[in-house]
This record gives structure tokens, sequence and C-alpha cells, in this order.
């Protein structure tokens, strides 16, 4: 197995549907706090070991396959504002594949107005299925030179490709990301599982996960590095 970052150029997008999940965008700055992933109706998302929020500040991740991931970002730096992207989460993976986890957030600044600094940083680790810690790295910055902005959703431009070979042990291996944001005094512990096989899963076609709509034509979005 080898682990590595990839550096993918992020863009914003305006909080929508993800997974009919939505970012709360109407709290004011002093009420933040309330602020959470929202399902379609409105009502705050039920929490899952892969999504949560925490005093304003709220984060997900994904794994995908490098194909899925690589297609993902063509598709978001792509295609028109009103367009929501989607992604073909990964369910599982075989030895000689690749798996890239995405990461994305909201409210990293409390700052009412953007752009602003976004100074979360991100702690990553790999455990493999017999509980030996493969990876891990502490106090990496999640938006590096992408600014925050409120009440939006963002693709981090921190990614983590692994690539699996045939010396690594077959079943379930956990990505665990724990985000700290200072500003809010805020972490969040993030998790996903990936099962991994001798050879490729079935030819079953997973479903696929809508995004969020990128940000309107009055939202201010930097150039991607």
């Amino acid at each position: 197995m080898t682990p590595r970052h990839l550096a993918f150029a992020a863009r914003i997008f305006a909080a929508a549907t993800l997974a009919a999940v939505s970012i709360a965008s109407a709290a004011p700055p002093d009420t933040a706090a309330t602020d959470a992933w929202r399902d379609a109706q409105g009502e705050r998302a039920q929490e899952t070991p892969s999504m949560k929020s925490n005093k304003g500040f709220s984060a997900m991740i994904h794994l995908a396959t490098k194909a899925e991931a690589e297609r993902f970002l063509r598709e978001w730096n792509s295609t028109a504002a009103a367009h929501a992207p989607s992604l073909r989460a990964a369910d599982g993976a075989a030895r000689g594949e690749s798996i890239v986890l995405l990461i994305l957030y909201a409210g990293c600044s409390m700052q009412a107005e953007g752009p602003a600094p976004c100074t979360a940083t991100a702690d990553l680790k790999i455990t493999d299925p017999q509980g030996k810690t493969l990876m891990q790295q502490s106090d990496i910055a999640l938006a590096r030179d992408l600014p925050a902005y409120p009440r939006i959703v963002q693709l981090s431009s921190l990614s983590l490709q692994t690539d699996f070979d045939a010396t690594d042990p077959i079943g379930v291996y956990r990505y665990d990301v724990v985000l700290h944001n200072p500003e809010r005094n805020a972490t969040l512990a993030l998790t996903e599982t990936l099962a991994l096989s001798e050879k490729p899963a079935s030819a079953d076609v997973p479903a696929s996960t809508t995004m969020p709509t990128k940000a309107p034509a009055s939202a201010k979005t930097p150039s991607s590095p």
C-alpha cells in the first residue's frame, strides 16, 4: 500500500443538496452554532460516522476510486454554476486499485462575509484489517490557500490516495479524519471504511451521491490554485 497526498484544485459550492443534505444558511453569525447538515425538508440531518457538525463547523468525507475522483473533479471544475455534480462512492476495492479520500466542509470561519482565512487542520490515519496503523499524519492544512466563505460547502484541496497492492491484507480498512477548527474551538472526528478483496467487486454499479450546486454568480469564487 502506498498512501500519498494529492493537491486537487478546489472550487466553491453553494449549499444545496448532498444526498438530500444541505448546510443551514439562514443563521446569523451569533447563532452559527445552530448550523448543521439539513435534509431536503430543512430538518437537522442525522449525523453519521462520516458526516458531522459542531459549533457551526460541518464536514463529511467520501471514498472513491481514483478514476471516479478524477471524473468528479473534472465535472466540478468544468460545468455551469447551476449544475450539481455527482460522486459514485466506493464501497470496496481490489488489490491493484487506487482509492481517493475527499473532504467537504462548511463554516470554517466565523466571519459573516468572505473571503476569510480558514485555519482548520486535519489529522489523517489509515488502519488495516489487522489493526496496524498504515499511515498517520497530523496538523495538515484543510484549506491551504483556499479562503473560507459563509454558508457554502467547499471541497478541501487536501485529499489522500491509497494504492493497494498484492501485499495488503484482505479485509476492512478504516480511514479516520479528525478536523480541528481553532477559530470555532470545534473538532470533528470522521470515519469511513472500505473492504479490500482479492478481485474487483461485482459489476453492480453503486448509487451515486448528488453534490451541492455551485456558488451563484454573485458569490466571489477564487481562482483554482
